[in-house]
């Protein structure tokens, strides 16, 4: 807790105040990504009824390579040994948005398939981050490639 207070700038009494210890400022930290991930997803979501699915793979591949890179400690959070996942409404709101977009871009997808295929998809673009991560500049963009190519084609078979 000291060493967060120090990286914040704050007095450890402050931090005290808000986060009375690691684990609740890990659960914050995963609450405001998982807020931000929303945000980020919904223009996206919002839009993939229009898409064909390699654009909507290459979108979607392109935003989690964009989170991690603004947020590298966003993946060590979903790896930690601290269980303190978002609340079961806000996956399901998250899973269930992705969903109807997919429905929108094929109404045939029954509700079951179509939320299948969000947590595949949601799964897909989590092993993105987990490999991205810590390698060098030149196989990341390697990597997002064939991950846009994974994406991409299963999207294009489901849909």
């Amino acid at each position: 807790m000291t060493g967060i207070a120090q990286r914040s700038g704050a007095s450890i009494g402050c931090v005290y105040q808000y986060f009375p210890d690691k684990e609740s400022v890990a659960r914050a930290l995963h609450s405001w990504y998982g807020d931000e991930m929303e945000e980020q997803l919904a223009p996206i979501i919002e839009q993939a009824g229009d898409l064909s699915a390699e654009d909507l793979a290459h979108r979607l591949v392109a935003m989690m390579v964009a989170f991690v890179e603004k947020h590298p400690a966003f993946l060590r959070l979903l790896d930690s040994p601290i269980r303190f996942a978002r609340t079961p409404e806000a996956r399901h709101r998250l899973r269930n948005r992705i969903a109807e977009a997919l429905r929108a871009k094929n109404r045939r997808l029954s509700k079951e398939d179509a939320w299948l295929t969000a947590t595949v998809t949601l799964q897909i673009l989590k092993a993105l981050g987990g490999l991205y991560a810590p390698l060098s500049p030149q196989e990341r963009v390697r990597v997002t490639r064939e991950f846009q190519v994974v994406l991409s084609g299963y999207l294009a078979l489901r849909l």
